[in-house]
């Protein structure tokens, strides 16, 4: 069962995601193969689009094999399954950290990769990212987790230092974008244990937020992805 926000984590209801169009409305074209939605012939799946490869690069993109939000206001309760992703920091000592974790088996015969990026889309349905800039940093984390017991007194943290950061607006829908690459390399060579990302606010102290869509919206073209480029 999958979980939309409980109001009483920060006072609002977070409605469930959705769109008018849903997985049901993409035709069956071969251009838009595992699309979500098509418009006429074209895609407009962004993980169906995509950047064009640089030349001479090959195009992977990878779905979430899990992701799961911890919230300091219940640190003892695992939240589960839910359609939402949420980093930031509330009223009082509300504070909320986003995990996400990809299964690299199909790079592990790449050739060398030349670029990663991590890409979210914000929700703006009450109550949305915050109206206040926020600054979120991307870190590897340092142990396994699982969502279905995920909490944060339990979370295993963030291993070593920032890794990527960006600042999201919240002032409308946006795609949220964490170059990853050198990161991802790693990963795919065993320098480092895939045990995924943690994505947290730079300060977990200001009342700034952003949400965004999981896995498990039942919107595919919404949910997060991640883009590599590999030679």
């Amino acid at each position: 069962m999958v979980r939309p926000f409980p109001a009483a984590l920060i006072g609002l209801a977070l409605a469930a995601c959705g769109s008018a169009l849903s997985d049901a409305d993409c035709r069956a074209d071969a251009d838009c193969a595992g699309a979500a939605i098509c418009d006429g012939a074209r895609c407009t799946d962004p993980a169906v689009l995509g950047t064009p490869p640089l030349f001479g690069s090959a195009r992977v993109v990878l779905r979430p094999a899990d992701d799961a939000v911890v919230a300091r206001g219940v640190a003892s309760r695992a939240l589960g399954a839910t359609d939402f992703l949420l980093v930031g920091a509330g009223r009082g000592a509300d504070a909320w950290r986003s995990y996400i974790r990809f299964d690299f088996e199909a790079l592990r015969r790449a050739g060398s990769i030349t670029r990663a990026e991590l890409r979210l889309r914000t929700r703006t349905d009450p109550p949305g990212s915050s109206g206040t800039p926020c600054a979120v940093g991307l870190y590897l984390a340092r142990g396994p987790w699982r969502s279905s017991g995920l909490t944060w007194e339990n979370q295993p943290g963030a291993a070593g230092t920032e890794r990527a950061w960006t600042v999201v607006t919240g002032a409308r829908e946006t795609e949220v974008r964490l170059e990853v690459g050198e990161l991802v390399s790693e990963l795919v060579r065993g320098v480092s244990p895939n045990h995924g990302f943690v994505i947290r606010a730079r300060s977990e102290q200001a009342g700034a937020r952003m949400v965004a869509y999981s896995s498990r919206s039942p919107t595919r073209r919404v949910r997060p992805w991640l883009e590599v480029l590999h030679r």
